[in-house]
């Protein structure tokens, strides 16, 4: 079987294939990637949906220009929901990108789990009447005068890496998306921004300096070079920039 993963979350792809042992796995980090570079006999694409409408937009891509008879796996995020009626695969299948990779992977393969498909789409469509509130993990150091570093970013394995590194030296919260930033900005001494999910990432950057409790801030901005973004749009007044893939120690450097 052939099996095409579309995300940019490499954490998530990493241990989705690693579970495909006996089939042809195929990965793109958007759909104009997975239009260009995938085959077109794939039985089964598992869609990332992270990015909520413009994931819907997305998958509709790739039904209509190329993959009109697989299967489609879409892993739905609670704080980023999409709408089930405004995606036209209909042989589709929703899933928490939350589940256990080996879920996911027996959703692919059509291996029955415990979880049905009518309780997914209930699941998800409760989401889209009301988001609930992103869990908020914060680490504070013995020291409670210590600067407050606040991480946006879904990316879990990048904030756990930048917690160690920071802890011993600052008060590290962690929040996953641009509602939670506005909540707890104004309380941070320095906002690192994952730009990870690029325009995204830019339009929520520019709503964030429009705040003028968090304009002042001291932001440094992750930046990823496969989903740039125009950082001289976005009118913060003390805002530094890093790869996101630089190493740990190096985006701690920048951050002291």
């Amino acid at each position: 079987m052939k099996i095409l993963i579309v995300s940019f979350d490499k954490n998530l792809v990493d241990s989705l294939e690693a579970l495909f042992t006996d089939h042809d796995v195929f990965t793109a980090k958007n759909a104009e990637e997975a239009l260009t570079l995938s085959p077109p006999d794939i039985d089964v694409i598992i869609f990332d949906a992270i990015s909520g409408a413009i994931s819907e937009e997305e998958i509709n891509q790739l039904y209509q220009k190329k993959f009109k008879n697989q299967k489609y796996v879409i892993l739905y995020d609670e704080l980023f929901p999409i709408d089930t009626n405004n995606i036209y695969p209909p042989n589709k299948v929703l899933i928490s990108r939350d589940a256990v990779p080996q879920e996911i992977v027996n959703k692919a393969l059509g291996v029955s789990t415990s979880e049905n498909r009518e309780e997914i789409i209930d699941s998800l469509q409760e989401t889209q009447k009301s988001a609930k509130e992103p869990s908020q993990i914060s680490k504070e150091t013995e020291k409670g005068n210590n600067p407050l570093v606040l991480i946006v970013s879904f990316d879990k394995k990048l904030t756990d890496s930048l917690e160690n590194a920071l802890s011993s030296k600052y008060r590290v919260q962690v929040v996953k998306n641009v509602k939670a930033a506005k909540e707890k900005g104004a309380e941070a001494d320095i906002i690192v921004y994952d730009a990870i999910s690029g325009s995204i990432a830019e339009k929520n950057l520019v709503e964030l300096s429009e705040i003028p409790e968090i304009r002042e801030k001291v932001f440094l901005i992750l930046l990823d070079e496969l989903f740039p973004i125009d950082v001289e749009r976005i009118n913060l007044p003390f805002k530094a920039v890093i790869n996101r893939d630089a190493p740990i120690d190096l985006i701690g450097d920048e951050i002291d």
